[in-house]
């Protein structure tokens, strides 16, 4: 039973982001990790025999549960710091006797939650943990629970909530709310060394391409923004907002499954060629409706090309990294280079005074 449900043998049930069942069964898979770090750390023996038998079949095999603790570590703790009742108590929910102090303790804080934010939704839990173990060359038996005491048709799963998979598409099973919100967790993982390699070689792909080709077509010129420096702080605070993480969370976030979801790879590039084709199509409209001031330089074929470009490129950095954070910075660094450095500014101040213009005109 898990521990929130009888409080530590108080009796009080409480659940919050830190603590419930899925966090409890997280916890004790971290203290499994720990249990096996502290006993190969405490036994020379051990470590001889693996420093002395590296082809052995065992060795190997112990070399494959490191990596698979590493990743889930990184899993469990994704901010790099690890919960001081998930210190203090790993012995008391493993039964391994390992830890700080015997007496009860659970940190149901917000904080808690948030240091472990990856282990707060259960079925991203369940969905992130087996892509882990499967990766690792693990295999997989899903028992679903509803058929535990054996098959029965006319029983089938029921959705918890409204918001997490009763409201779906008419004549189908796909509850998109809960799609949604899975995406948006998994992608919400904090970038690795590997992940800003990527990001710095990708930004360097990028303008390797399409300075030359702006510069050939006429629709990039160094024209740098005159105005203050706070001007130009708020337009690049702004920009993050709109649009680095507004268009990355709706065509590449949302549309596109998580790298951790792929499993077809020719469906997931269809996916892929559909948010591309629509990231493209968006400006042209947004600068028809609500954006006056990209009428028309959002139609130009230069901008079209660069905005196609930049979905490639946001695109590839999605499926290498799984990071929001990493497609943000990189929409979000080339937008504000463009309006400030190569003169996307000046074209966008013309186009809203023309529009002004001819409004008062009409």
């Amino acid at each position: 039973m898990a521990r929130y449900r009888v409080g530590d043998g108080t009796g009080g049930a409480m659940v919050s982001p830190g603590t419930s069942c899925v966090q409890d069964s997280s916890q004790a898979l971290y203290a499994a990790i720990m249990a096996i770090k502290n006993q190969v750390a405490t036994t020379p023996q051990i470590q001889t025999w693996v420093r002395t038998n590296q082809n052995h079949p065992q060795t190997l095999r112990f070399q494959q549960l490191i990596e698979l603790g590493k990743s889930l570590e990184k899993q469990l703790a994704p901010l790099g710091i690890v919960r001081a009742d998930w210190q203090s108590q790993a012995g008391i929910l493993a039964g391994t006797g390992i830890g700080k102090t015997t007496k009860p303790f659970q940190d149901g804080s917000i904080w808690a939650g948030l240091t472990t934010w990856r282990t707060i939704m259960p079925r991203q839990v369940q969905d992130d943990l087996a892509a882990i173990f499967l990766k690792h060359g693990a295999t997989l038996q899903v028992v679903r629970t509803n058929q535990v005491g054996g098959w029965q048709s006319n029983i089938t799963p029921l959705a918890p909530t409204v918001f997490l998979g009763q409201i779906k598409i008419p004549f189908t099973n796909i509850s998109p709310l809960s799609i949604v919100v899975n995406r948006v967790l998994a992608s919400l993982v904090i970038p690795t060394q590997q992940d800003w390699l990527v990001l710095i070689l990708l930004l360097i792909t990028y303008s390797i391409i399409a300075l030359p080709y702006g510069w050939k077509l006429g629709f990039l010129q160094v024209q740098f923004w005159s105005a203050s420096w706070i001007d130009q702080c708020l337009l690049t605070l702004r920009c993050l907002f709109a649009p680095a993480i507004i268009e990355e969370l709706i065509f590449r976030v949302i549309l596109l499954p998580h790298p951790s979801e792929i499993n077809n790879w020719l469906r997931w590039s269809l996916w892929a060629i559909v948010s591309l084709v629509l990231f493209v199509l968006y400006h042209p409209l947004n600068a028809k409706t609500f954006f006056k001031a990209g009428n028309p330089t959002f139609f130009n074929r230069g901008f079209l090309a660069l905005a196609l470009w930049l979905g490639i490129i946001c695109t590839v950095a999605y499926t290498l990294t799984g990071s929001f954070w990493v497609i943000v910075l990189i929409h979000w660094v080339v937008v504000v280079v463009w309006l400030i450095v190569f003169g996307g500014i000046t074209k966008l101040d013309k186009n809203q005074k023309n529009h002004k213009a001819h409004t008062n005109s009409v």
